[in-house]
């Protein structure tokens, strides 16, 4: 660090500089692991070759960018540099993009375009590589059923109807919210339901959304799949 420039003296980062720090690497942490998760839950799969997807999934975080796990390492490599002062350790970022323009876009077309010859095409004209969309894009619209009895219920479709909502139905009816996108294997129940709905409103709701997503959509996946066992 001394010949690169920058210094690990941590102690002399003021509490600003530790705030900037948590708050860059959290969104980029939820990015990432987003990313990971919907895959797992909704692809069957992971990004690593030997365990493919066995579907194409492009709700939650990939409606809004293609490679989430990318930038999320690139995002991650930003933010360590500027707290530490080091401008290589900014330039790492541009491994990550090396990474994908040599080896993910192979994947790719070699993978995915072959796989998904009717969905990926589509995908990969509307959802950025890198730069997230502000909106989200999706294909076909989503359901959401909501308790009007239920406070979080009430609550979740003020902040949706605030932020603007696209391409989400809300309806009102007994029993728990419940969320259901056509293109997804499974629906989302309860709080993972609420949460997945945020990501019909914007980036910023749906980094909210994923961050909540992380600790109870493993819960109703493990229920859905000891329910199919």
């Amino acid at each position: 660090m001394a010949a690169m420039g920058g210094f690990w003296a941590l102690a002399d980062h003021s509490l600003l500089d530790w705030l900037g720090l948590a708050g860059g690497l959290l969104v980029s942490f939820v990015i990432g692991l987003a990313g990971v998760q919907m895959l797992a839950v909704q692809g069957l799969g992971t990004a690593i070759p030997l365990d493919p997807t066995q579907r194409l999934v492009r709700t939650g975080i990939y409606a809004y960018v293609r490679n989430p796990m990318q930038l999320s390492a690139a995002l991650s490599w930003v933010v360590l540099g500027l707290f530490l002062g080091n401008v290589w350790i900014i330039a790492a970022a541009i491994m990550a993009w090396v990474f994908v323009e040599g080896v993910v876009r192979w994947h790719h077309r070699q993978d995915l375009l072959q796989r998904f010859p009717e969905g990926w095409p589509e995908y990969r004209r509307d959802v950025p590589e890198w730069r997230p969309l502000w909106r989200p894009s999706f294909r076909v619209a989503a359901r959401l059923s909501l308790n009007p009895n239920h406070l979080p219920d009430r609550l979740a479709a003020t902040l949706l109807r605030t932020v603007g909502a696209v391409d989400l139905d809300i309806r009102y009816g007994e029993g728990p919210a419940r969320y259901e996108n056509p293109v997804d294997i499974q629906p989302y129940r309860g709080p993972s339901a609420l949460c997945m709905a945020l990501t019909h409103g914007n980036f910023a709701t749906a980094l909210l959304g994923h961050a909540s997503l992380l600790p109870t959509l493993p819960l109703q996946s493990l229920a859905w799949l000891e329910s199919r066992a």
